[in-house]
């Protein structure tokens, strides 16, 4: 597995104009791949559908947006990974990492160093 897990409000960053957008597309160029979930996929489109009713995104933007997502998921760059029901039970929603967090423990401290910690216990529970 990658060693970057994006959850759907990273993915929104990426392929959505929204705060942070361009930053957070000039950190994930560096990246060769990143993991979603299929629940991260489910949300994703939930997202489009709650931005559409909203006003903020067109209906005609939608689908070549999703487009843009799903070449990546074929390219590769997106690996997308099963979760099962024990993986949504051992963690839940308010508790999982949330952006992009690398594997590796690179130091720093505070809430950065659990969530990386959480995205690596997420990590291994995928692989199994």
């Amino acid at each position: 597995m990658t060693g970057l897990y994006l959850d759907t409000s990273a993915l929104a960053k990426r392929y959505l104009n929204e705060p942070f957008s361009e930053q957070f597309e000039a950190f994930i160029r560096e990246e060769p791949t990143a993991a979603i979930s299929r629940l991260s996929v489910v949300e994703f489109r939930c997202l489009f559908a709650r931005r559409r009713r909203a006003g903020e995104i067109t209906k005609a933007i939608e689908p070549r947006v999703y487009a843009s997502f799903e070449k990546d998921v074929g390219a590769g760059f997106l690996q997308v990974y099963p979760v099962a029901d024990e993986h949504l039970i051992a963690y839940p929603r308010h508790s999982l990492p949330t952006v992009g967090h690398r594997r590796q423990n690179h130091g720093g401290c505070g809430k950065g160093r659990r969530l990386r910690r959480r995205a690596f216990l997420l990590d291994r529970r995928l692989r199994h």
